[in-house]
């Protein structure tokens, strides 16, 4: 602990080979060595290899089948820097956030089935991984490209809605479980759900979800990119009024709407004014210059 505590990383690993080669391996030492074999520059090039090297070994130490160990830890070693879950675990590139929500969606189905609440943290990888396959990796609620009818089959085009109705879906279910019992909303759960429903390109459902928040029903207080979801969705559906509720709540939690295409129109009318005005003088044309 002392030596990662000090990011001696390298140490880290040569204290669990020595306590593989004696048989003294624990699962403290060996999920220690996952997060040093993550960042261990010695072994930057076989990090994959590491990985999987240090969960097959604590595995055997432990009598646990193949698997297991990393398995039981996945969730532990989400926030570990340096240990990447998908190699680990031998997932294919793109694919940890699935994987995800495949394990919050069993996580909710036992939390249902037991009569209680499922937690925060299932409830956010719900709406992260809902519809993963039509948002983009690093989700912030803009919607990915349509289909184009004319360039892909039509086939491309209806499963591109239906993935987007199954995770609307989700992201509904997600929703209603954290309003159930009128426990206030966690304000990433919030977020997270306002750029699932907007990235999916539930527009209405976006502008339902800003509406419902105020800043008594969260924990803690939105951020700005919430209520922009609301505005943006609003811009998607056309609806002038609706802008203008989107931008009233915004304002009313405290935060400042700027349009900021609105406001590169006009730096780019002033720069141009500037410009003709700089030619004007150069001309020696006085009279124009007055005249502007």
């Amino acid at each position: 602990e002392a030596f990662a505590r000090h990011g001696r990383w390298d140490h880290v690993l040569d204290v669990w080979a020595a306590a593989a080669e004696a048989d003294r391996i624990t699962e403290d030492v060996s999920l220690l060595a996952l997060r040093a074999a993550g960042r261990a520059k010695a072994y930057k090039r076989e990090r994959g290899d590491m990985l999987r090297a240090v969960a097959a070994a604590t595995e055997r130490a432990l009598g646990m089948r193949p698997g297991t160990w990393a398995q039981k830890h996945v969730k532990d070693l989400r926030e570990a820097p340096g240990v990447e879950r998908r190699l680990l675990m031998g997932w294919a590139p793109g694919t940890t956030r699935q994987h995800d929500f495949e394990a919050a969606v069993r996580a909710f189905g036992r939390a249902g089935a037991e009569g209680r609440e499922a937690s925060w943290e299932v409830l956010v990888d719900i709406v992260r991984g809902a519809g993963n396959g039509q948002r983009r990796a690093r989700c912030q609620g803009e919607p990915v490209w349509d289909v184009d009818p004319l360039v892909e089959e039509g086939a491309a085009r209806q499963r591109q809605e239906k993935e987007r109705r199954n995770g609307t879906r989700w992201v509904r279910r997600a929703i209603e479980e954290a309003q159930r019992g009128g426990r206030p909303v966690e304000k990433k759960f919030a977020l997270q759900a306002a750029f699932a429903l907007r990235a999916l390109k539930a527009d209405q459902d976006t502008v339902e979800w800003v509406r419902t928040l105020t800043e008594g029903q969260v924990e803690g207080v939105l951020s700005p990119k919430f209520y922009l979801q609301g505005v943006f969705s609003a811009r998607a559906i056309g609806d002038d009024g609706l802008i203008q509720e989107m931008i009233d709540i915004m304002t009313k939690a405290g935060h400042t709407y700027v349009d900021k295409e609105a406001k590169a129109k006009e730096n780019d009318r002033r720069t141009k004014e500037l410009d003709w005005r700089r030619v004007d003088f150069q001309n020696g044309n006085e009279e124009v210059m007055r005249w502007r």
